[in-house]
Parts: structure tokens; C-alpha cells; sequence
């Protein structure tokens, strides 16, 4: 089992739980999104540790969570914050997954994991960038993305070893 994907399934479905089963609260939403993006982006920085670019734009990633979750209390709804903690992660784990598929190869057959991830990552970072949902929607876009994500990355975790990349 690879347990730095387990790790990452896990905190996907807390985030897709906090999402789903919290009736339309921003602020529930928010803390989903926090714990989320906190748990995938420290996880990803300590698996990526040998890849610099990549560990550094999970580490940057993080840095902004926290940062952003700490100023939130000046914004005048939770709305705004949940909006731009999505937005934040998602970006950084699209531009993390974008390096690894440049690395790996964007088409080979070993690497059809990272670009599911990409996809899913450019999908809801494009939603919420672009089409921007009402709130409800976009907590059940992003509690659906969690609960694809936490699905994908526990096959991943519990299927064969990746082959090498290198």
C-alpha cells in the first residue's frame, strides 16, 4: 500500500465529507477546503521532496492556504473565502500535476494517473475561475471533486506499484 496516497484519499474524503454533509454552510465549507488543501499540499511537499520544482510549488501552495486562512476573518463573507481557498488549491495542485506531466511524459501509458489528476484539477479551478457557481453549487462541486479525488487516490494507493519514471 502506498501510504502518501493513502494519506492524500484520506484527506480527500474529509474534504468531500465537510462539503457534502454540511447543508450549504460557507463556514463548514471553508474549513473542508483548509483541511484539504493543508493535508494534500504537506503530503505532496514530503512525497515530491527529490522533485525540487514540484515539492517547492506544493510548499508555496501551502504557505498560501494558511496564510489566506489566517487573514480570512477580515473578509466580509465566508463566501469569498471558501471561493478563493479552492481557487488556491486547485492552482497549485494544477501547476504541481502540470510539471509532473511534463516530466513524465504527458501521453505515456505510467502516467495516465497524473493526468486524470490534472484534469480534475483544470476542471474545477476552471469553474471556479471562469463560471464562478452560486454557493451551493460550487460546495457540491467542490465535495464532488473531493469524493472523485479520495476514490482515485485510494485505488491508486491500494493497486500495484507505479512503474519507475526515470
Amino acid at each position: 500500500m502506498n501510504k502518501l496516497q493513502a494519506g492524500k484519499a484520506l484527506a480527500a474524503a474529509v474534504g468531500a465529507s465537510g462539503a457534502i454533509f454540511n447543508r450549504g454552510n460557507s463556514g463548514v465549507a471553508v474549513i473542508a477546503v483548509l483541511v484539504f488543501a493543508v493535508l494534500v499540499f504537506g503530503i505532496e511537499t514530503v512525497a515530491n521532496r527529490h522533485r525540487g520544482f514540484v515539492a517547492s510549488l506544493n510548499l508555496i501552495g501551502l504557505v498560501l492556504a494558511i496564510t489566506f486562512a489566517s487573514l480570512m476573518g477580515k473578509l466580509p463573507n465566508l463566501d469569498d473565502a471558501f471561493y478563493m481557498l479552492v481557487l488556491i488549491a486547485t492552482l497549485f495542485q494544477l501547476l504541481s500535476e502540470t510539471a509532473v506531466n511534463f516530466r513524465n511524459g504527458w501521453f505515456k501509458k505510467q502516467n495516465t494517473s497524473h493526468i486524470i489528476n490534472w484534469s480534475l484539477h483544470a476542471v474545477v479551478w476552471s469553474l471556479f475561475a471562469f463560471v464562478g457557481p452560486d454557493t451551493i453549487g460550487s460546495i457540491g462541486i467542490f465535495g464532488a471533486y473531493c469524493g472523485i479525488l479520495a476514490v482515485h487516490w485510494g485505488i491508486d494507493a491500494t493497486g500495484p506499484k507505479p512503474l519507475k519514471q526515470d
